[in-house]
Formats: structure tokens, sequence, C-alpha cells
């Protein structure tokens, strides 16, 4: 099924908590300290081994859904969807392809099109494609929310970290309406890598 632009929603969905919707902080905002942590953060996740956990995803609308989730940087995830709903996404580090159970069909698009493309992109950066809205620090946690510099009203992607040390614990996301989504890590643990086709699209 061709790319119609449904897939900024879902991928806003996908990689989604409570997000901070203010303005674009300008350059000369950034304090000292907002460098520093985004320096940090780059160093963190340029440096992250692959990662499988399992997931817990909150929408606004008030649905939960559970699952498995991988990520091996750069450019390849995938979501698992638990029984009942058993979608699946998969980046194959080109695209980004969605599985809808249901209706049996497949939609597609340009990782470059989607939010994902921040977290899947070989080397993480805040000073490119991308520009910070916010960044917030409160008891041992940090997150920074940003949007596509090409297209911010896009949607938001928030990253929100345990901190000291850094831990990725959360996505989240608002698209263009402002519906959120929040997917929570559990129980992750790293590996050396994973099989290769894992990260390939082929329908049930």
């Amino acid at each position: 099924m061709p790319y119609k632009g449904g897939m900024k929603k879902l991928a806003a969905l996908l990689f989604s908590a409570l997000l901070l919707l203010a303005g674009p902080l300008a350059a000369a905002e950034l304090s000292s300290q907002d460098v520093y942590d985004l320096q940090r953060v780059e160093a963190y996740m340029n440096a992250m081994p692959p990662v499988r956990a399992d997931f817990i995803q909150q929408t606004s609308d008030g649905q939960v859904y559970n699952g498995q989730f991988w990520l091996q940087r750069p450019g390849r995830l995938r979501f698992e969807y638990d029984n009942p709903v058993n979608n699946f996404v998969v980046a194959d580090g080109a695209f980004i392809h969605f599985w809808d159970a249901k209706m049996k069909q497949q939609t597609s698009a340009p990782i470059g099109e989607t939010l994902a493309d921040f977290i899947l992109q070989k080397n993480i950066r805040f000073d490119q494609n991308v520009q910070v809205t916010g960044i917030t620090r409160q008891a041992g946690i940090l997150m920074i929310s940003v949007v596509q510099a090409s297209d911010p009203g896009a949607g938001t992607l928030t990253l929100i970290f345990e901190d000291m040390p850094l831990q990725l614990k959360q996505w989240s996301t608002a698209d263009a309406t402002g519906r959120v989504s929040n997917v929570s890590l559990v129980n992750p643990a790293t590996a050396a890598k994973f099989d290769p086709r894992l990260f390939s699209f082929r329908a049930p």
C-alpha cells in the first residue's frame, strides 16, 4: 500500500510521555547545561548497542497495548504487538513498514519522512535535521523534545531518560492533531546483534 501521509501519525503513535509542547528554543536560549546534556545524550545514543525490551503503549484515547521491541541502530527496529492486536512495525534501514493484522494490509514510508528518523540515523545530532523544543530535568529524569526542522508541524518527539547514568526509558509523541502516545520500555536487555531477518518485512 503506497504512502499517503498517514505514516507520520503512525510514527508519532509508535515513537512515543507527557509532552512539553513549548515553542522552539532558539540557539541563544540553550544554556551551558543544556548543551552539555545534549552532548551527553548524543554520545549515549550513538554508542547504544542493540536492545530488546517489552513495551507498554498508552494512547491519549485511553488504549493500552503490550508487545516486544527490538532496536539495532542505525536504521533498524521492530515492534510486535501481543494478542489480540497482532500488528507489527519493521524498519529495514530504508523504509518503515506497518502491518495491520485486522485489515491484512501493509503501509510503508521512507524512514526520513517519519519521526523515527532521529533515533535510527547513523549519527544522532541535535543540531542537524531536528530542532530542540524543550529540555526538562526533574528527580533524576531528563526529557528532550524535538521536531523535524523541515516540517515542525508534523509532530513532536520527546525522549525520556533516567539520568546518572543515562538510560532511555520512554518515547513520547504528539502528532499534528495533538494526539499523544507514550511507549515505555520494560526489562531492556542488550545484545551483540540480532538475526537480520527480524528487520525484514514479511506479511504473515
